[in-house]
């Protein structure tokens, strides 16, 4: 393959242009998830890590569901850092989409297609530091270990989930940088980056209702599809429970030194009476805020009937609750039960994973704020929950320092990764790469800042 060096350093034009090539044609491997079939998106990384030079292995549960370790290995004076990105994608309709999912497609200054943002470009970000480190050829005080992993999103039973169980050895490291935070901008401002420490857990509930059945000329009063609204009326009225981890207090207060009046003073003290008042208010009218400081469900499925002249014996609904670190399931779980039982709606558990989280005053940290102020407008960097889950959880559960960060500043509109029109802007992929690079070079030792 072609040189990304230029006199010893990288050479970002060169960068450029192989980043946004690789993430075109990475992203036109259709590895929509179920049924996954990763393997040719695997077979691709291989390709040009085996151009390179690089040291790898593929490990898999099932052939199909294939995952990639690649490692520059250090002096061992150091634990390994681990870049970790997985493979597949979530559904999308072309119908729904201004440019085919799968195209690859560079429009408006942008690389469009399932899996530009969510999360093939942070994998192309995580190969470019790889590949920079290994042309550079300094000396490593770790491991430089990059990972791809099929089915993160369906759970991970064949990725990071069983791949941590079965070869721990091989995922040992002090650091993992995955996906997970962001960074945070709006018209006229500089924006924030959002780094997470921490994940939600997952509590996934089955809902059933019964009454009696029959003809739908002949309407019955307390009947299933009856007695499972009044349960999901309940639930949505329920008023958030706000909760403000360690984490977030600590970096309120460093905040309250950039703010003014009265902001200054409510980031002061986060835990007072009339800052929690606030942080409550804001997280009934604001969806992203309440995902952020809350306990949270989601209505995921409802089901019932069989024809439409029946009213069904039966109804049954599913709930995707996320867990904020500072509430329990069993808690949460409690609340349910409370509005669901008296309608005669019982509840029962279909799946239960904990919270993680990962301390913030480390040299990761702290090396991955430096680098994410250096090359961006976004100088503050505020360690975030992240509301949902990633593979990070996996890695943490064996001891290793997770966060997540896909290293682009987007607005806020723009971080639904799983809807239509996915895109990553060249001027975020190019961010990403330096951003990654110098990460890298600190952490390892491994050359020059970007």
């Amino acid at each position: 393959m072609d040189s990304l060096l230029a006199d010893g350093t990288p050479a970002w034009r060169a960068v450029r242009e192989f980043a946004a090539r690789v993430l075109a044609d990475y992203i036109r491997i259709d590895t929509t998830n179920p049924p996954g079939n990763e393997k040719t998106a695997i077979e691709f990384l291989a390709r040009i890590l085996a151009e390179a030079g690089i040291e790898h292995e593929v490990l898999s549960k099932d052939p199909s569901r294939p995952n990639l370790i690649a490692r520059l290995r250090g002096d061992g004076s150091r634990r390994p850092l681990i870049l970790l990105h997985h493979a597949d994608v979530v559904a999308a309709d072309p119908a729904e989409w201004k440019v085919g999912p799968f195209s690859g497609e560079t429009r408006d200054g942008a690389i469009w297609g399932r899996g530009a943002f969510d999360c093939k470009s942070l994998g192309v970000m995580h190969l470019v530091a790889l590949l920079l480190a290994k042309e550079e050829g300094a000396p490593l005080s770790r491991d430089l270990v990059f990972i791809c992993v099929s089915d993160e999103e369906q759970g991970g039973a064949f990725g990071a989930r069983w791949l941590t169980e079965t070869h721990p050895e091989k995922c040992a490291a002090e650091y993992l940088l995955g996906e997970g935070g962001a960074g945070l901008t709006a018209p006229g401002r500089p924006g924030v980056w959002l780094p997470s420490y921490a994940e939600k857990g997952i509590l996934w509930l089955k809902l059933m209702s019964k009454g009696d059945a029959g003809h739908g000329s002949m309407p019955k009063k307390g009947g299933a599809v009856e007695r499972m609204m009044r349960a999901l009326s309940k639930l949505y009225k329920l008023r958030p429970q706000v909760f403000i981890t360690e984490e977030a207090e600590q970096h309120l207060k460093t905040l309250s030194t950039r703010v003014k009046f009265p902001w200054k003073v409510l980031f002061r003290r986060p835990r007072s009476g009339l800052t929690r008042a606030l942080v409550t208010a804001a997280a009934r009218r604001n969806d992203f805020a309440r995902a952020l400081m809350s306990s949270t469900f989601s209505v995921s499925a409802v089901k019932a009937g069989a024809g439409e002249n029946q009213i069904p014996a039966s109804c049954e609904a599913t709930l995707d609750c996320r867990i904020h670190p500072s509430d329990s399931a069993t808690a949460f779980r409690r609340r349910v039960e409370d509005a669901a039982r008296p309608e005669g709606v019982t509840v029962d558990v279909l799946l239960e994973s904990d919270s993680t989280r990962s301390p913030v005053d480390t040299d990761l940290f702290r090396v991955m704020t430096d680098a994410l102020g250096r090359h961006s407008t976004a100088k503050v960097a505020v360690p975030t929950l992240f509301p949902g889950t990633t593979d990070n959880r996996f890695f943490r559960n064996l001891g290793v320092t997770c966060y997540g960060i896909s290293p682009v500043l987007v607005g806020l509109d723009e971080m639904d990764a799983h809807g239509p029109d996915e895109k990553i802007t060249l001027l975020n992929l190019d961010l990403g790469c330096k951003v990654m690079h110098d990460i890298v070079s600190e952490m390892c030792g491994t050359g020059q800042r970007g």
